[in-house]
């Protein structure tokens, strides 16, 4: 009982307390070296390489809410798309796409004044891979997912379009672990320049803008 009271007494906490809440996108530069060491060793030839940083499009949504006066606790939910296809010598066409969630729990350090708030935090969260690997050679594309955690740091400006509505600016660093893909068989991809199965971890940067709503 005392458990289920202190979640009630947190969760009406949580809805008494100011909340931000903010949707935005953006764009992220990715470094997956295991996926980048696979293709470029398999399917790419020198003139069409896999970089050592890609980018993807990050789409995301978060609720901020108040448990201090200078600390917020957030909940973001992100999604990341991505997709490198090439023609090559080596298998001719080739297309590998992924769709990234990410859902986190950030904390936040927040300074503010009239028309702006800025926030510093750090969070973690589920980290769920859906990929998918299309060789021409292959009638079909064949799927696969990871699954692990990640984490965050953070920094956001937010500047006051209206009384409630901000635009904002944001600029994270992310260090994911998914771990290994595999397919429905639990089938892993291999990378046999290596030895070794490919993983989707990966260390990235996300510049980001979008809108908040301050109440």
């Amino acid at each position: 009982m005392k458990k289920v009271a202190l979640f009630f007494l947190l969760t009406a906490g949580l809805l008494s307390a100011q909340v931000d809440l903010s949707a935005g996108m953006g764009i992220s530069f990715i470094n997956t070296s295991s996926l980048t060491d696979y293709i470029n060793y398999a399917f790419a030839d020198s003139d069409n390489k896999m970089a050592d940083f890609t980018s993807a499009v990050e789409f995301s949504g978060e609720a901020d809410f108040d448990v201090a006066p200078r600390y917020q606790i957030g909940f973001e939910y992100a999604t990341q798309i991505y997709s490198f296809n090439v023609t090559s010598g080596k298998a001719g066409l080739y297309d590998f796409s992924y769709v990234a969630h990410r859902p986190s729990i950030l904390g936040y350090y927040i300074w503010e004044g009239k028309g702006y708030k800025l926030k510093l935090g750090a969070g973690f969260g589920l980290r769920y891979i859906a990929a998918e690997e299309q060789v021409r050679t292959y009638p079909n594309p064949v799927e696969y997912s990871a699954m692990g955690f990640g984490i965050i740091g953070r920094g956001q400006a937010h500047t006051a379009l209206d009384e409630n509505v901000f635009a904002f600016l944001e600029a994270s660093l992310n260090a994911d672990f998914p771990g290994e893909l595999s397919d429905n068989d639990d089938n892993k991809i291999i990378n046999t320049s290596l030895d070794e199965n490919v993983n989707m971890n990966s260390v990235s940067t996300t510049i980001k803008v979008g809108i908040s709503y301050h109440f």
